[in-house]
């Protein structure tokens, strides 16, 4: 029994070969992945329907990768060259079950692929080494990409203090910066003036004597400043490798607990003790010995031995340790 044609079918296969007249091929025109599709595609199931409607239909009429796709679904079979349709609850089951597999063989899959992922070659990531403008722009990316920073600042003549990119207003957003500058700093009062200009704008900064090289740590880049640069700003390395940036932010941490908070504003000159003497004490709890003392002061060893002396007796204090302790807690620290 002869069916009007209700849905347009295409009269040539994809090589362009045409069918005799009378002869109608089902296709319908939709995108599907057999080895990929749990559930058939939609064109799957508008030839489905399309099936229901027609009824027992010949093999030769129906395209053979749909149709494997519906016999796959449990959705028709095709016996003595008639393609049939089945109910489609009948194939719920049998979709479930492939449902099942396929969750296991992904799980086997992803199994695989960690193993292959846990047993990769280990990178260590980038080093960059970066000169002049593009120096200042390196740690300008720094500050902008982190929440966390911290650094050391090692003081030298050559190079012009000056405030990071970004810094001021990171800070103002919340960000935390800590830096370690070299008891150098002390002594130099542009770099002074920097550092307090940065603590007012909630910087968190300390004072170290000896700090090995400038260095600035983000949370994803780090920094460190070369030695013998020429010019006012130092040449830099630049680094995005994790377990560097972890050791880098412990050695940090434990020069961090070691040296002296500094404050926004300069001592007052006419408190009862006096800036030197302060200054003097905060230089021997970090270590500096009697001569290095007297050269940041401009005094001599021995100047320094007898003002010591002396607050030793203020305080009354038998050793140079107990000095230290009794002026942390009368808070002659607490202005640095």
């Amino acid at each position: 029994m002869n069916r009007p044609n209700r849905v347009h079918r295409d009269l040539s296969d994809a090589d362009g070969t045409l069918y005799k007249p009378g002869q109608r091929r089902l296709r319908v025109r939709a995108s599907y992945d057999l080895s990929s599709q749990l559930v058939p595609s939609e064109g799957v199931l508008e030839l489905y329907a399309l099936l229901v409607a027609e009824g027992p239909t010949s093999r030769t009429q129906v395209d053979a990768d749909q149709l494997a796709a519906l016999e796959a679904a449990g959705l028709a079979k095709h016996i003595d060259g008639v393609v049939e349709t089945l109910a489609p609850f009948a194939a719920i089951d049998a979709m479930t079950r492939a449902g099942a597999d396929a969750a296991t063989h992904l799980r086997e899959a992803t199994s695989a692929l960690e193993q292959a992922w846990q047993s990769r070659p280990h990178r260590e990531g980038t080093v960059e080494f970066v000169q002049g403008a593009e120096s200042a722009a390196a740690l300008a990316a720094i500050i902008a990409e982190s929440n966390d920073v911290c650094g050391f600042n090692r003081v030298t003549s050559s190079n012009t203090p000056k405030i990071v990119a970004g810094a001021l207003d990171g800070l103002a957003q919340g960000m935390t910066i800590r830096i370690v500058y070299d008891s150098g700093l002390l002594a130099n009062e542009a770099v002074l003036a920097v550092a307090r200009a940065c603590v007012a704008a909630g910087e968190q900064a300390r004072v170290l004597p000896g700090v090995p090289v400038s260095m600035l740590i983000g949370d994803f880049t780090g920094s460190l400043s070369l030695p013998g640069s020429q010019g006012p700003v130092p040449d830099r390395v630049i680094f995005r490798a994790p377990r560097l940036l972890t050791a880098l932010r412990d050695v940090f941490e434990s020069l961090w607990d070691k040296a002296i908070p500094i404050s926004e504003t300069p001592w007052n000159s006419g408190d009862q003790r006096s800036a030197e003497d302060r200054l003097l004490l905060s230089l021997l709890s970090v270590g500096l010995s009697d001569l290095a003392i007297g050269r940041e002061l401009g005094i001599s060893e021995r100047t320094v031995r007898r003002r010591i002396a002396h607050l030793q007796g203020v305080l009354g204090a038998k050793t140079r340790f107990q000095l230290g302790v009794q002026a942390a807690r009368q808070g002659w620290f607490s202005d640095l």
